[in-house]
């Protein structure tokens, strides 16, 4: 007489659950930072206190609209000084821009299997249409997540230093190697000799 298979749940531990829903949280939060820190530089181009353009900038929704404003003010204060910086810049940022999108909208699935006759439970970010899903479908990882904070958090010191290279604001607290890399692209991943790398 066949034995029928052991019943699986079908939801997934709840730490483990938890668990990916708090990294998302966090990757969340390091992508205001970065919004933080952009706003900074749309401050110091218009030349205006941060409780002004503040109010105009977060209600821009499109991020490609407001990286365009950025970069023809920028453009407006510093000619092409730093047009191959921002240039490589811009392009890391809507990367991040995507990414974003995709973490704050697509739904979290679980994906189900048996290892040693246990089941193994693995949590993935995948796009909302599920009924339209094909063995292409793209998902984002525990370790997808994980990158996109260690981007977020690379490109919003990179973002930081380049405001304070052009509003002059160097001070004590930054190098004058600081004004060199803001003419050279921006590397990603950024390599060891680097002085923003960070270990992921």
């Amino acid at each position: 007489m066949p034995v029928d298979p052991p019943e699986i749940p079908i939801e997934p531990p709840k730490e483990l659950a938890f668990q990916f829903n708090a990294l998302r949280g966090i990757s969340i939060q390091f992508y205001a930072n970065y919004e933080q820190a952009l706003a900074a530089l749309f401050s110091h181009l218009m030349g205006a206190p941060p409780d002004f353009t503040g109010v105009a900038f977060f209600r821009i929704n499109n991020a490609r609209a407001r990286n365009a404003m950025i970069e023809r003010l920028l453009k407006k204060r510093q000619g092409d000084t730093y047009n191959i910086f921002w240039n490589s810049l811009v392009k890391l940022l809507g990367q991040l821009d995507g990414s974003r999108n995709q973490i704050v909208h697509w739904n979290v699935v679980n994906n189900i299997s048996l290892e040693n006759g246990q089941p193994k439970y693995v949590l993935t970010l995948r796009p909302p249409n599920h009924w339209d899903e094909t063995p292409n479908t793209p998902e984002i990882t525990e370790d997808g997540i994980k990158e996109f904070i260690y981007k977020c958090h690379y490109l919003t010191r990179s973002v930081n230093v380049f405001n304070s290279v052009v509003s002059g604001n160097l001070g004590e607290r930054l190098p004058d190697a600081w004004r060199d890399i803001c003419r050279e692209p921006v590397p990603y991943p950024p390599p060891e000799s680097h002085l923003l790398y960070l270990t992921p």
